[in-house]
């Protein structure tokens, strides 16, 4: 028997196959795919980045403020004042 004669007709063939193509090229196989999931992915993106910069911005200011507090060791000097009391115990 020859080879050729086993194999079945091409021209037969053609059409499921290009079926299942188009269709396997028309569903969508991912969600990650969608134009919905995407745009929210992305919004996302963008909602962390903004809260990013704004947590290092404040982060920046604090930071600036907390230089400009002195520290308790090199703060001013404390200075403790004690009245004579030997003028007032000879008046007595």
């Amino acid at each position: 028997m020859n080879l050729l004669q086993k194999l079945p007709d091409i021209p037969k063939l053609m059409k499921p196959i290009s079926l299942l193509l188009l269709l396997a090229l028309g569903l969508s196989g991912c969600s990650a795919f969608s134009d919905e999931t995407t745009k929210q992915q992305r919004a996302y993106e963008k909602y962390v980045r903004k809260s990013m910069k704004q947590r290092e911005k404040q982060q920046a200011k604090v930071s600036k403020h907390q230089t400009d507090i002195p520290d308790s060791q090199t703060g001013p000097e404390v200075v403790n004042l004690t009245l004579d009391r030997s003028s007032e115990v000879g008046e007595q």
